[in-house]
């Protein structure tokens, strides 16, 4: 089970080729965010993968207990 605090992350969805999609996310996991669970909120409009093995290890690497992911079920580290 994933207990634990919130972290709210908002994805937007911008045009083909345009930075910033990530942004937030990544200022996030620049961070120590013990026991947190990461929300991707606004996931569901980025077209393509938009968490996977890499983002998975950072945020556990950085202490997240878990993501939540529209689409997907919970995943608890």
């Amino acid at each position: 089970a994933m207990v634990g605090p919130a972290r709210t992350v908002e994805f937007e969805a911008t045009a083909a080729g345009e930075d910033g999609t990530f942004d937030e996310l990544y200022e996030v996991l620049d961070q120590r965010i013990s026991g947190q669970v990461i929300v991707a909120a606004g996931a569901e409009q980025v077209v393509g993968a938009e968490w996977g093995q890499i983002l998975s290890n950072t945020a556990e690497r950085v202490g997240a207990s878990g993501v939540k992911r529209p689409r997907f079920h919970a995943a608890s580290f």
